[in-house]
């Protein structure tokens, strides 16, 4: 990282640290004119929200003492130092102070704006993994506005480790006594006004959750009410290393029912890449997954073909329901993915709603969790049959995709919901299914149309829809 010069004076501390890109030369500066010459530059290390900050002082007599100030409460003593690393638990602009103190007693400052935000990453699909199960051991049921926290481990490869800046999960809600949400977060930042996981009594439901990690790589997981188990797996990391995404027109690649059912520990192979404009060489499918017409109590786990299945699950279902969840799935040496059933035997259902590679495609960048619409808000009006309600997402212009969670909640009659692109033709496909009177999330990667917004389409009676924005793909 290239640390500015201060404008004017030919004396000016030029100093290079190798932690991460200058902040754009809009970023505000100033310095003091004093016997105490004081220096400073920021850059952005892998870190999310992170930081690092070079600085130096001189002065005809000598440097007692310096500090910085970051903005947000934080204040180092750095008098031993000549550069340090800070990370913020929030978005937002933060002037950062250096002060230097010589031995007579006069200061010098220099100051500059940070404005902290997440940058754009790729995606890198990991192995199915279990990082926590409140029901094992050592753990204890969320009650409630109890939270709990894990963290999600580096990615190891052949040079450096892949420091994730955010995780996709997958989110379970077992063994809880009554209605409630959770909502997953960066650990130490406020906790946002968005949900990702809403389930009623003894409902057993998943959702796939999107969400930025702190600095050192942990999430926090809150439980709104009652109290509740929660089975968290991951899937995948967005880091400054990875595959870009692809976002594609929803496409269905299977329909049990068109064929046979899957029956106990029996599975279904869907081939993935080389067909329907996937490249062979993609690494990982964005497929929504449904299940319908159980038999009874069960699960299912996609994961790619070729390897062994891991001891996760992507979704859970009761016998008759029909629940859909959204997944990321590594895509197998033979271009396939596999879909494992538990118990009992059911029908499944898997649209393809874009994919990771190599090469061309675009960046995610993750956000701090933002409500988009709540259509129980204002005059509360809920989106009719046959209805399509567009969303604007207010993500910078030219962005090509956004990921969401959707919910459906209080529907008049059974049905469904699909996302797409606004002002494009909808799919005949669908994101979330629900029956009278059920609260159904579903996390959502969805196209966005030239203005920026997504269109949500009722199939049947009326229901209210909550959307959350968790983060956009540009090119």
């Amino acid at each position: 990282m290239r640390l500015r010069h201060l404008a004017g004076l030919a004396t000016a501390t030029v100093i290079t640290l190798g932690i991460g890109l200058p902040l754009p030369a809009a970023v505000a500066a100033s310095a003091e004119a004093d016997p105490v010459f004081a220096s400073m530059g920021i850059g952005s290390t892998d870190g999310p929200l992170e930081y690092g900050v070079g600085f130096d002082a001189t002065s005809p007599s000598p440097i007692v003492k310096k500090t910085l100030d970051f903005g947000d409460g934080t204040v180092l003593d750095v008098t031993d130092q000549h550069s340090a690393t800070h990370a913020y638990t929030s978005e937002g602009n933060y002037t950062v102070t250096f002060t230097a103190t010589d031995k007579d007693g006069h200061t010098g400052h220099y100051s500059q704006v940070i404005p902290a935000s997440y940058r754009p990453t790729t995606y890198t699909p990991v192995p199915p993994s279990r990082l926590l199960d409140t029901r094992q051991a050592g753990h204890h049921a969320l009650g409630a506005d109890q939270t709990v926290t894990f963290k999600v481990p580096s990615v190891p490869t052949a040079t450096t480790p892949i420091r994730p800046t955010a995780v996709v999960l997958n989110v379970t809600a077992v063994d809880n006594n009554g209605a409630s949400f959770l909502t997953a977060y960066p650990a130490g930042s406020p906790r946002p006004a968005t949900s990702n996981v809403n389930f009623g009594p003894k409902q057993v439901v998943p959702n796939l959750v999107t969400v930025p990690v702190s600095a050192d790589g942990s999430v926090t997981v809150y439980n709104k009410a009652g109290s509740a188990d929660v089975v968290v797996d991951e899937f995948g990391v967005y880091a400054y290393r990875g595959d870009y995404f692809t976002a594609q027109a929803p496409t269905r690649l299977l329909d049990t029912r068109t064929s046979h059912r899957v029956g106990p520990d029996g599975e279904v192979a869907i081939q993935v890449a080389g067909v329907n404009g996937v490249p062979a060489d993609a690494t990982a499918a964005v497929l929504n997954v449904t299940t319908t017409g159980s038999d009874a109590p069960s699960y299912l786990t996609a994961y790619p073909s070729g390897t062994d299945r891991p001891g996760t699950s992507n979704l859970n279902f009761t016998a008759g329901q029909t629940v859909a969840n959204q997944a990321i799935v590594p895509i197998g040496k033979d271009g396939k993915v596999r879909v494992y059933n538990h118990s009992g035997s059911t029908q499944v259902i898997a649209d393809l709603f874009g994919y990771y590679g190599h090469g061309a495609g675009a960046q995610f960048t993750a956000t701090t969790p933002k409500r988009l619409v709540d259509t129980r808000t204002g005059k509360g009006t809920p989106v009719g049959p046959g209805a399509t309600l567009a969303v604007p997402t207010g993500v910078p212009t030219g962005s090509t995709g956004a990921v969401l969670n959707v919910t459906a909640t209080a529907p008049t009659t059974p049905g469904y919901l699909t996302v797409f692109a606004d002002k494009a033709t909808r799919p005949a496909t669908s994101n979330l299914n629900f029956l009278a009177g059920q609260t159904v999330p579903n996390h959502v990667t969805t196209p966005l149309g030239a203005n920026g917004a997504f269109d949500v389409y009722n199939f049947n009676g009326s229901t209210q829809v909550i959307a959350d924005l968790f983060g956009y793909f540009t090119k």
